[in-house]
């Protein structure tokens, strides 16, 4: 699971993470209102490769948090 904090003024914000892969954007949830805290989203890869986990958030009136994004690869199993 990828792990996030929010943390905003008002106490809450509406949260959306996305997975990238290159350029494109192959999964994507808008998570809804969370309060100040820790909290996990859990994305499964079809393939190996180097994807990046990315959020953003936005507070009630309005104001966007910048988007942070992490990289990391997955790497194929062996039978």
């Amino acid at each position: 699971p990828f792990t996030y904090r929010i943390y905003n003024f008002s106490g809450k914000a509406n949260v959306t993470v996305w997975v990238r892969k290159g350029t494109q954007t192959i999964a994507t949830a808008k998570l809804g209102w969370h309060r100040n805290g820790l909290y996990s989203w859990t994305w499964s890869a079809a393939t190996s490769g180097d994807y990046k986990f990315c959020m953003s958030a936005v507070n009630a009136a309005g104001v966007r948090s910048r988007t942070d994004c992490v990289p990391f690869r997955i790497y194929k199993r062996l039978p």
